[in-house]
């Protein structure tokens, strides 16, 4: 009996992968690590690193809510960079919420969604209003209505949202417009850059980023080899990379290691 010829399958299989590593990857002097290989991506796919950097991939295409930016704010990965607790995006929630934020993030950007271009509501009128709210007790500045911070005037705090915003915008705006194959690779290369300068909090995140670097860095070259000199969009990148980036069940099954993969009819 070989290693390849054992396969482990489970119908729930996500409750059980933070625990293969420590059980099979551990050995002593009687008992061999066991190789193993997962057939399909975990859950931590959708919440990790790599749920969150095809998220900010599929910007060009959202309407960008206020409910989407805070679960981007609360992300793991996010607030790090930022260096945000619980306690500060329950705030920002508050902030948020007397702000008047719905959706879009400027009023350009839901002239491009639903032809219709609108200021109020945008994610920029809710922090010009906060801003001036930290800055003022007016009642009226121009023709903004300051919101005075309920939670106390916490600067750090409005700075980290603020750059949030102007990142996630910069990013939208950069996104939407196609571009050859090596302006992709310095544009990934620097969004991976900035989601993992404070660090990674997990080992499938680590796990991702090992495996996302040398398809970026291949890009370029890849391109090239296929003749492919017209510019591209956001989506040809992201479905390339998705694509590359999903197991195979028969790569898992010639892999030589035991198979761990969902329990679905017919399988086998």
């Amino acid at each position: 009996l070989q290693w390849r010829d054992i396969a482990i399958m489970a119908p729930d299989l996500e409750r059980f992968v933070p625990f293969f590593a420590p059980i099979f990857g551990q050995s002593d002097t009687d008992y061999p690590a066991m190789p193993f290989v997962l057939s399909e991506p975990p859950a931590t796919e959708e919440t990790g690193l790599q749920g969150l950097f095809f998220r900010l991939l599929a910007l060009p295409k959202g309407r960008f809510t206020v409910n989407e930016g805070l679960e981007l704010l609360a992300h793991p990965v996010i607030a790090r960079i930022y260096g945000l607790s619980q306690e500060d995006h329950a705030r920002l929630h508050v902030w948020l919420d007397r702000a008047g934020v719905r959706w879009g993030l400027d009023a350009e950007h839901r002239r491009a969604v639903d032809g219709v271009s609108q200021y109020a509501f945008t994610w920029r009128q809710a922090l010009h209003r906060l801003l001036y709210g930290y800055a003022s007790d007016d009642e009226l500045i121009g023709d903004t209505a300051p919101v005075s911070l309920p939670s106390g005037k916490d600067l750090r705090l409005l700075d980290a949202m603020m750059a949030f915003i102007g990142r996630i915008e910069s990013l939208r705006d950069i996104l939407r417009q196609p571009k050859v194959a090596t302006d992709w690779q310095s544009l990934l290369q620097h969004t991976v850059a900035w989601l993992t300068e404070a660090g990674l909090p997990a080992d499938s995140d680590r796990d991702f980023h090992e495996a996302l670097n040398p398809l970026i860095e291949r890009l370029s070259a890849m391109a090239a080899g296929a003749g492919l000199a017209q510019p591209i969009g956001s989506e040809v990148v992201a479905a390339w990379l998705s694509e590359a980036l999903t197991p195979r069940l028969g790569q898992a099954w010639l892999s030589g290691r035991i198979t761990i993969c969902k329990m679905v009819p017919m399988r086998l």
